[in-house]
């Protein structure tokens, strides 16, 4: 089947949907598929071989003009052309941080518009481009918020459409009035247009389909693989993990609380963070390590930022426990995967995606946003290393068994083959 695979890239930045694309594209061609993976808005960044094309469509620069003026959307193509060099866009995307809330509203509606908004142009080209060089069977979009891009190539390309839903309502619920109301009837209108949603879980489908109002039998679910980690050694000592983008909806302030109480009930233990770390939240990650600071556990404490797929190996090969406290309900939860499948046991809240990444064990559930119980899960593990290793193997089970990247491209493969079959 030829399958033309639409990502977005993330301004630079690790984003965990961008290397979802990638190694979903990676793995899907091992099946014996057709595919080519085309990033939109900026280059896309992943930890391993990238398989995406080396154009991108939908230009950051170019999108943004099109928003604020008519009379760019006349500008020649051979200025359009230059504003989408993927290293001016590298460029520019350092500073996204600094993009206004009214102006994401605003973009985030005008491209679920589609080919009634200000985007025609450049959705135009990319469905000539898809005619000229690829005529998919099928094209799959990276997030709702591209139903607009999915409904006119479905019309321009005759051919079918699935869009993946994979974390973007923190995204959506953060937009102001009266782009929020209306970016939502836009969802709802625009993905009856399509043939197939597909979320990362069942909780995500379920809350995909009350939150924004999708109808629920139209989402299928395909769980996010990762690629196994080889085997380590473990030592005995308790060397307690974060890893994750250190922010406060992924919680690190609560596990850094939880680590300072956890230590004085075992004096061993140590805490290493890693993750990245964007503009708006780095007076909070100073915070953090401020109050380590001022109980004197400088030395038993380490922070890393952005890992590469070298540095993550070794931080994850270097931990004997994993803990994301998260706030938000995650839909994703590709970090945990990441750990599960490099034998490291974790603690996380009951709630998001995580009761289903655990139900063959590998760790432990603990209630959100509970502080005490938090500490209680953290001082049980570090205390067995018996029950670290047990844990452990058990995680590492499950995510070979249901979490690896040829489960997920398996399972998307059985949604391609059942939509282009024809069900209503």
């Amino acid at each position: 089947m030829k399958v033309a695979y639409i990502t977005a890239g993330a301004a630079g930045m690790y984003c965990g949907s961008c290397i979802n694309d990638n190694a979903l594209a990676g793995a899907l061609t091992k099946l014996g598929h057709d595919v080519v993976l085309l990033p939109t808005y900026t280059p896309t960044r992943t930890d391993v071989k990238n398989f995406s094309n080396q154009r991108v469509f939908l230009g950051g620069i170019n999108a943004f003009l099109d928003q604020k003026s008519p009379r760019w959307r006349k500008a020649p193509g051979f200025m359009r052309w230059m504003l989408d060099r993927p290293m001016l866009l590298r460029a520019v995307s350092k500073f996204s941080d600094r993009t206004k809330a009214e102006d994401l509203g605003s973009l985030t509606e005008s491209m679920l518009l589609g080919l009634e908004g200000p985007h025609s142009h450049d959705l135009n080209q990319l469905a000539s481009w898809l005619q000229d060089h690829f005529r998919p069977d099928l094209v799959h979009i990276t997030n709702s918020m591209f139903l607009g891009v999915g409904v006119a190539l479905k019309r321009s390309l005759n051919c079918r459409v699935v869009c993946s839903l994979q974390g973007e309502d923190l995204f959506l619920d953060d937009l102001i009035e009266p782009y929020k109301s209306r970016v939502f009837e836009l969802l709802r209108t625009k993905a009856k247009g399509i043939d197939r949603l597909i979320a990362t879980a069942t909780f995500y489908a379920d809350f995909m389909a009350e939150h924004v109002g999708f109808d629920r039998a139209d989402i299928d679910v395909v769980s996010l693989g990762v690629d196994s980690h080889a085997k380590v050694m473990r030592h005995d000592q308790p060397i307690l993990g974060f890893f994750a983008r250190q922010s406060p909806e992924k919680g690190l302030d609560l596990l850094v609380d939880a680590f300072i109480e956890a230590k004085q009930h075992v004096q061993e233990l140590t805490l290493r963070v890693g993750g990245y770390v964007a503009q708006k939240d780095r007076q909070y990650v100073d915070e953090q390590r401020q109050k380590i600071a001022a109980m004197g556990l400088q030395s038993s404490t380490q922070f890393h930022g952005e890992l590469d797929l070298a540095q993550k190996r070794s931080f994850l090969g270097e931990l004997t426990m994993m803990a994301l406290p998260t706030r938000y309900r995650e839909p994703k939860g590709l970090s945990v995967m990441e750990s599960m499948a490099s034998g490291l046991p974790v603690i996380l809240p009951r709630h998001g995606v995580f009761p289903e990444l655990l139900q063959k064990g590998g760790g432990l559930l603990v209630e959100p946003l509970n502080h005490d119980a938090l500490v209680t899960a953290i001082v049980e593990l570090a205390r067995d290393p018996a029950i670290r290793a047990s844990m452990g193997a058990a995680a590492a089970a499950s995510a070979a068994e249901s979490y690896s990247l040829e489960a997920m491209a398996r399972g998307m493969s059985a949604v391609y083959e059942d939509v282009m079959g024809g069900r209503e």
